[in-house]
């Protein structure tokens, strides 16, 4: 049957399954549960062909409990399949065909296919808990709804998953949920969350509805579940180096719900005991191999054994040793520190023959014996005539004696011409831009000062011809207006 064509029957069921009247579609209805149990196998096709009739089925159904009706009758058909994998791809097209068809939904209708999502997910839950919450299926489950739901658009249907995925599974069965199960069906939120190039709308709407709900209003939902070891999931992926940057702020943020939650800081997993006893191995294989080593290098260094010559030539050693006297100790005589005064060449003096003679009458005054002093001889009174004339002699006098005693003084010596400071010469310098096409261009050096004087220089020219300039546009536009206005001829000043 799967690649015939569609016969009588089948054509006939997919008509009657988009009936205008409710009584025909409840009875194809009926009528498929029976078709269903006779299927052995379908493939994606096929059951994307079932699943189009089913889906305008309920597009046709008013009110909600009709709606609510119709929706368990739905997913009620795959209690007649007796085939794991032939329920899998039941689940897996109704995902597709609601994809599909989602953009095509109007206001009035989408509910009703909220609806139907919802019961469609607790109907999964409930064959999973026939199992005994089996890991491997419901592993299979969660991989098809993060496939075909949570990695893809639009965003209506997977935030919808967000917000019933957990209420739904602990209506299933909450209190018979452990810790490793609930962990397994949180793998697809965890792989959305930790996915590089996934929407923030999205990943906020994960935190919100299915992370921290969980923490807080579904908590009591599971009371089998062991919050610490969800914390240290969590923290491992926050620390993990394949998480994007991103995202790794917000596991923070989760883990320190959870470390609220549970009132431990982190969270240390205890090492198993099969884990202990390969480190205690580990250890013991490390301290033997080490004391192979120290064996090693103990037999590759030679001792010396003492003989009987090293033990005479010791004795003869100290004996000497003790008859030899002690060494006195003797101060050597520390030559004495000769200090040079570095003395600095001072002009050597040049006497001139008065300043010798005055020098030896004043030794000679100081040999001989005081001169006896004269008795005042009485004064004679002078007429002012001869005072002038006898002071005016004493004058001339006084002179001739200084001029004789005083001979010609010495010139003084000629100072040391200094060497005249050197002119610096202008540095001259090659261009750059005539470098290879002139050779006789250099240029001169320019120092600070001449560098100001040019920048003034140019700034003066600049001002200079911006007057110009002004000035030139002034009787332009006064020339215009002349034209236009000849009435203001007069007011322009030029």
């Amino acid at each position: 049957m799967l690649a015939q064509a569609p016969t009588a029957r089948e054509t006939k069921l997919a008509k009657s399954l988009v009936h205008p009247e409710k009584a025909v579609r409840d009875r194809t209805v009926q009528t498929l549960t029976s078709y269903v149990s006779t299927l052995s196998g379908l493939d994606d096709k096929e059951m994307m062909k079932l699943w189009k009739a089913l889906y305008y089925c309920m597009w046709l159904a008013d009110k909600s409990e009709v709606q609510l009706e119709l929706a368990h009758s739905l997913a009620g058909l795959v209690d007649k399949m007796n085939n794991e994998e032939l329920q899998i791809t039941y689940f897996r097209n109704f995902f597709r065909i609601m994809l599909r068809e989602w953009s095509y939904l109007d206001q009035y209708r989408v509910n009703k296919f909220y609806s139907l999502i919802r019961v469609v997910m607790n109907k999964i839950f409930t064959i999973i808990a026939h199992k005994n919450f089996d890991h491997g299926l419901l592993r299979d489950y969660c991989t098809m709804i993060n496939d075909e739901i949570l990695k893809r658009l639009p965003n209506g249907i997977r935030y919808h998953m967000c917000d019933i995925f957990f209420a739904e599974f602990a209506k299933v069965g909450g209190e018979n949920i452990a810790t490793s199960t609930l962990l397994v069906a949180l793998e697809p939120f965890f792989d959305s969350v930790t996915r590089p190039l996934e929407e923030g709308p999205f990943v906020d709407r994960v935190y919100r509805s299915v992370f921290t709900a969980l923490l807080t209003e579904q908590a009591d939902s599971f009371p089998n579940m062991k919050w610490t070891v969800l914390q240290k999931k969590v923290f491992d992926l926050a620390s993990a180096e394949e998480t994007p940057e991103r995202h790794r702020k917000k596991l923070y943020d989760l883990h320190k719900q959870c470390a609220v939650k549970t009132a431990v800081q982190f969270v240390m997993e205890d090492e198993p005991e099969e884990q202990k006893q390969v480190v205690k191995s580990k250890k013991e294989k490390k301290a033997a191999k080490a004391a192979a080593v120290v064996e090693e290098t103990k037999a590759v260094v030679p001792v010396v054994e003492k003989t009987e010559s090293t033990d005479k030539k010791s004795k003869k050693r100290k004996a000497e040793e003790e008859e030899a006297p002690a060494p006195v100790a003797t101060k050597k005589a520390e030559p004495e520190p000769v200090v040079t005064k570095a003395k600095e060449a001072a002009p050597v003096a040049t006497e001139t023959p008065s300043e010798s003679k005055k020098k030896q009458k004043k030794e000679k005054a100081v040999v001989e014996e005081p001169v006896k002093e004269k008795a005042p001889e009485p004064v004679k009174e002078k007429s002012p005539e001869t005072n002038a004339a006898s002071s005016e002699g004493k004058k001339k006098k006084d002179k001739a004696a200084k001029q004789e005693e005083a001979p010609a003084k010495q010139a003084p010596p000629a100072k040391a011409e200094e060497p005249a400071a050197e002119v610096a010469k202008p540095e001259f310098v090659e261009s750059k831009k005539f470098a290879g096409a002139k050779a006789g261009y250099i240029f001169q050096k320019v120092s600070s000062n001449s560098h100001l004087f040019f920048c003034h220089s140019y700034l003066l020219v600049v001002i200079f011809r911006a007057h110009e300039v002004l000035a030139t546009i002034w009787t332009r536009t006064s020339q215009l207006l002349r034209l236009v206005n000849p009435t203001r001829r007069n007011k322009l000043v030029v």
